[in-house]
């Protein structure tokens, strides 16, 4: 009977230490005019929700338009997931373009004659998904500038689901 006991109690301890491991999903919503700190009723702005996710967390962005004016580092482990209606009580909708990050022209990348226009930036980073969103950079604003929707290098583990990368128009090169 003790024996058994032990066992139990034993098991019960391996249980509770391997569920303490568990990676933790925290919910970050955003809108394209939020301000606050990533709830329901204070949504974040994008910036700020991806510069605060950890690997895990979930941002829900509102349906909009998110107009970035630098790239934005692809987290590890984090899903940004678009199509939520903040005014509707957060409901998910998956109409193709209903939340759209569009990269704007200001601050180019890049010498002079090598300028690159990027939407975001993911570099040896895993276990990332983008769901339900639309990825745009504007077209070129000049001559020798390459566009970019996604920039990713050595990256794995990664999903696109009902996701649409735009990239702008380039120009052309120095002749």
């Amino acid at each position: 009977m003790h024996i058994k006991f032990l066992k139990i109690v034993t098991l019960m301890l391996f249980i509770l230490l391997g569920l303490k491991g568990l990676s933790q999903c925290n919910i970050i919503y955003v809108s394209n005019n939020g301000v606050g700190s990533g709830t329901k009723q204070s949504p974040a702005s994008l910036v700020n929700a991806v510069t605060a996710a950890v690997s895990g967390d979930v941002l829900r962005l509102d349906t909009g338009i998110y107009v970035i004016s630098n790239p934005i580092q692809i987290p590890t482990g984090v899903t940004i997931e678009g199509g939520f209606i903040a005014g509707n009580n957060w409901t998910k909708i998956s109409t193709a373009g209903a939340s759209t990050i569009l990269r704007d022209t200001l601050n180019l990348e890049g010498a002079v004659g090598q300028q690159r226009l990027v939407a975001f930036y993911g570099t040896v980073v895993i276990n990332f998904r983008f769901q339900d969103v639309t990825v745009q950079t504007a077209n070129a604003p000049s001559g020798s500038v390459t566009t970019y929707g996604l920039h990713l290098t050595s990256c794995s583990n990664y999903y696109f689901t009902r996701t649409m990368v735009v990239a702008g128009r380039g120009s052309d090169g120095l002749a």
